[in-house]
């Protein structure tokens, strides 16, 4: 557990650093509209939840709510950045949301994983990603 700890503050730096520019323009973004909805299962929902206070304090409309509760009960396609938040990008709820609301603007995904569904539908922010020539040409991979 400890050797897996010490990696994990270094992996978490570099990343930072390989996706700076990217998240910046994520960032802007979020800036332009005031408004996010950071929508994800699990762990992925508890980080949002997490982060959900944080941008309110920037007074940025902030919303974390349960990927599945967005497929049910869908928030309205209003002008703000929506940010979908998967570990491995490739959950049944993932799926369903990108076979209903692929087509959204101002969407991005948040995977560690370069060949998921999520990292193949929309902008994309992803450590290990690398461009894929079958993607559509709104995919951006970090």
């Amino acid at each position: 557990m400890r050797l897996e700890m010490q990696h994990q503050i270094p992996d978490s730096l570099e990343t930072l650093k390989i996706c700076a520019s990217d998240a910046a323009l994520i960032a802007e973004n979020i800036r332009a509209t005031g408004r996010v909805l950071m929508l994800g299962m699990g762990a992925s929902h508890c980080a949002n939840r997490i982060c959900e206070p944080l941008y309110r304090v920037l007074e940025i409309d902030a919303v974390a709510a349960p990927l599945s509760e967005a497929i049910y009960a869908p928030f309205s396609n209003q002008d703000r950045v929506t940010l979908l938040v998967s570990q491995s990008g490739a959950s049944g709820e993932v799926s369903k949301y990108l076979e209903l609301f692929s087509n959204r603007e101002q969407q991005y995904g948040l995977t560690l994983e370069p060949q998921s569904p999520l990292t193949k539908a929309c902008r994309v922010w992803s450590r290990m990603a690398a461009p894929n020539a079958g993607s559509p040409p709104h995919a951006v991979y970090f």
